[in-house]
């Protein structure tokens, strides 16, 4: 049987291999919360910054968006004489 003595030993045992494990889950997640932000980051920057400069190519660019990057979305914005954005083509439009 055990002991009030060896339970009490068990228990704290049990507790500080609780929080170390919880610990070393939280950094873990936060390192890769962290890592996929910064790569979606790099991934949209570097998507926009292939866009066509002349109009007519730019729902072939559209087009190619999920091949380039898995479950995005799109809109390409104009602006007017005014200085106001409108949408020209993308997926919030529909």
């Amino acid at each position: 049987m055990i002991k009030k003595k060896g339970l009490v030993k068990l228990v704290v045992a049990a507790l500080v291999f609780a929080v170390f494990d919880i610990w070393i889950f939280t950094s873990l997640l936060g390192s890769y919360r962290s890592f996929t932000s910064t790569n979606s980051i790099k991934e949209v920057t570097l998507f926009a910054k292939t866009a066509p400069a002349q109009a007519e190519y730019i729902d072939e660019w559209i087009a190619g968006l999920p091949d380039v990057i898995e479950g995005g979305r799109i809109l390409y914005l104009g602006l007017d004489n005014d200085y106001n954005f409108f949408p020209v083509a993308g997926d919030g439009l529909l």
